[in-house]
């Protein structure tokens, strides 16, 4: 009964794609005309396709590629889903081992004068013993796996490997090592397509005796084997000290490694490689810990790949043991990621071919919602094979139950209109007096192709702006207010502090840090003491901008650093506003603590403004002011979507411009004057009234 249900949900599969969305969903040529690139594909019509992304595709779409659109040959809509995957690990479909007889085995040992023993090994293998009980390997992934028994223990050995068919063509080669402290082997070698049934193995090397291993062919749904995709992470620092070297790289959101692939061009090396995961929400246990290696015998032997869980902070930190080693040379680090794949059913011709365009680029398009995105399956990492959820992935996920895909060459979009994508909201609004800011920066647009413009609001900014941001303008050479959009936290950015001051007090140490714009939101402090080991309890204290001469509690507890664990240490700040830090840490009896390099992070904030390329004013430092309400806000999704270009901001300076009667005149200064008056007023009347009774209590006592 469950086939059948699972039969049944792949039919639905199959019938939801096929109809696509809704006639009256989108005008094609409005859709098409948002792309500025497009690429024709073909498939078998009316049959469940998947196809990995062309990586030229996935680099000109935004990350969560909202703006890609496929189109059958008629010009309308088709609904597809777009699969990133899990882990590559636990994207296994189904896994078949199949134990191979040995029908015949060579062996033969040659002393060559002045050398090493030479050791070789034939071996011939019937790949399909009971005639048909093989799986067929057509879209399959096979794999040569080697036992190696008691013979060769726990060893290390390195040999080198060549497959042959029965007719003594080469099918494959490669090298099989074990190596030990620690442990690292390689006992597999990847199959490519093959007919012939019988296999001929030939194992050769030098050290030690036959490996006599037996034999048995895997296989699982290759879902990977062409889905990855690399990017050059940005390095942010480079640090030796003490056998170590410690690297830390940015990671843009959405850029979730599988693995980290270590480029170097120093020749042979055995080192260890820690990987953590820095920033906010990251775990607090490493991301990876491997040893990585480099040797030449017979052939190149390496492994140089980490294997990652997923990332959560905004920075990787890679520590590198070097010993007594020299540092790495040429040191890159690449992130590997799974490549995403797209799934559709294109309605079939009368030839049973499809032919489609894919529209992709431009970020102008929100990402569409297509019921069949529900229907794919979540894949779980085990117990997979014989469940229903492994039926249906068996249908979306193996080659030789789906529809090929062929792409054509990627070619400019002829029906892209180039119009701002944000001409719509690029207007300004009304005049402003400018004479109640304090302070302002200039700010120059460029040219902008969808007409947003980006400008990171700097910490002497915030540091003049109310908490809420509400004293914030952007005005033009005419004193017209050009509506703008903020997003808090976009990304986090670190500055290194000073230590203004340590005192000693009793058992304690007092920490004065001085912060390079004040007053400012302070979300974690980072030190890193060259003390391998620590273990104290700490206060962190900020100083309150309302009321000088208090201080806020920000954070309390252990500060610790254990044996062997080689992060910097994060202390929360909880996000306040604080004019000054303030860090106590009870040292007992242990000698102050060596804070090394103290750095602040902060959640950037970025201003949005769609507006065409020109000189622009921003306006800050009004506590009085009105927070502004702009009917941008209605379309913020809209807007944010879009690509912005980055303005150029002079230094903030005073407003020339400023008046204290200019503040005063406005309608929340003349309230406030007015409410001062009548206080004032109060207050002398009040006066007024107790010099009175104090005469007339003088007078009644004498």
């Amino acid at each position: 009964m469950s086939r059948f249900y699972a039969s049944a949900l792949c039919s639905a599969l199959l019938l939801i794609l096929a109809s696509g969305p809704p006639l009256a969903a989108a005008d094609p040529p409005a859709l098409e005309s948002l792309f500025p690139q497009r690429m024709a594909l073909r498939a078998e019509g009316g049959r469940l396709a998947r196809s990995y992304l062309p990586r030229q595709v996935v680099a000109a779409c935004r990350g969560d590629l909202s703006d890609l659109r496929l189109l059958d040959g008629r010009g309308r809509e088709v609904a597809y889903i777009i699969d990133s995957g899990g882990p590559l690990e636990s994207m296994i479909g189904k896994r078949v081992t199949v134990e191979l007889t040995i029908q015949s085995v060579e062996r033969s040992r040659r002393e060559p004068e002045n050398a090493p023993a030479f050791w070789q090994e034939s071996y011939l293998l019937d790949l399909d013993p009971d005639e048909g009980s093989l799986p067929s390997p057509a879209g399959r992934a096979w794999d040569l796996v080697l036992t190696v028994g008691d013979t060769a223990g726990d060893r290390e050995f390195v040999r080198t490997i060549r497959l042959e068919s029965e007719a003594g063509e080469e099918l494959a080669s490669g090298s099989l090592f074990r190596l030990t402290n620690p442990l690292r082997e390689r006992l597999r070698i990847p199959l490519p397509p093959f007919v012939s049934p019988i296999l001929r193995v030939h194992i050769e090397g030098e050290d030690g005796s036959y490996l006599e291993p037996t034999f048995e062919l895997e296989s699982s749904i290759d879902i990977a084997s062409q889905g990855s995709n690399e990017f050059d992470l940005e390095l942010l620092s480079t640090r030796t000290s003490e056998g170590q070297t410690t690297v830390e790289l940015d990671r843009p959101q959405g850029l979730i490694p599988d693995r980290l692939r270590v480029t170097t061009s120093t020749p042979a090396f055995s080192r260890t490689f820690e990987v953590w995961d820095e920033g906010p929400g990251s775990a607090a246990q490493p991301l990876a810990e491997q040893p990585l290696f480099r040797l030449r015998s017979q052939r190149l032997i390496e492994e140089t790949e980490l294997h990652l869980r997923p990332a959560r902070g905004d920075r990787l930190r890679v520590v590198i043991d070097d010993g007594d080693s020299p540092p790495l040379e040429g040191l890159a680090l690449t992130a590997v990621l799974r490549r995403p794949a797209i799934l559709f059913v294109l309605p079939a011709d009368p030839e049973g071919e499809a032919t489609a365009t894919l529209y992709f680029g431009g970020g102008r398009a929100h990402r569409p919602r297509y019921d069949v995105a529900a229907l794919l399956p979540v894949l779980p990492t085990s117990d997979l094979p014989g469940t229903l959820v492994g039926r249906m992935a068996d249908q979306m996920y193996d080659p030789a139950k789906l529809a090929k895909v062929s792409f054509e060459a990627a070619e400019p979009n002829p029906r892209f209109d180039p119009t701002p994508a944000l001409s719509f909201a690029m207007h300004a609004g009304r005049q402003l007096d400018a004479a109640s800011f304090t302070h302002r920066r200039q700010l120059t647009a460029p040219t902008s192709a969808d007409g947003l413009v980006r400008h990171q609001l700097a910490i002497d900014t915030i540091a003049r702006a109310r908490p809420d941001l509400g004293d914030i303008r952007i005005v033009d050479a005419e004193s017209r207010q050009w509506p703008y959009l903020i997003e808090r936290g976009t990304h986090f950015k670190t500055l290194k502090l000073q230590i203004e001051e340590h005192e000693l007090e009793e058992s304690k140490s007092i920490y004065t840090l001085t912060l390079p714009a004040s007053p400012m939101v302070v979300d974690e402090i980072v030190i890193d003491p060259p003390a391998s080991f620590f273990e104290r309890t700490f206060e962190l204290e900020g100083s309150d901008p309302e009321d000088p001469g208090s201080w806020l509690r920000l954070a309390d507890g252990p500060l610790r650093r254990r044996q062997g664990d080689r992060r910097k240490v994060h202390i929360p700040a909880a996000g306040r506003r604080v004019a000054s830090l303030r860090l106590t840490i009870e040292d007992n009896d242990n000698a102050p603590l060596d804070l090394g390099t103290v750095e602040l992070r902060y959640a950037a904030t970025e201003l949005f403004f769609a507006a065409p390329a020109g000189d622009y004013t921003l306006l800050v430092g009004d506590p009085q002011a009105e927070a502004p309400h702009y009917e941008l806000e209605a379309v913020r999704a809209v807007v944010l979507a879009v690509g912005a270009i980055e303005a150029t901001a002079g230094p903030l300076g005073e407003n020339p411009a400023y008046s204290t009667l200019a503040r005063l005149s406005t309608t929340r200064g003349l309230q406030q004057a007015a409410l001062w008056s009548v206080l004032a007023l109060a207050v002398l009347i009040l006066g007024w009234f107790t010099f009175r009774l104090s005469q007339g209590q003088t007078s009644e006592d004498e």
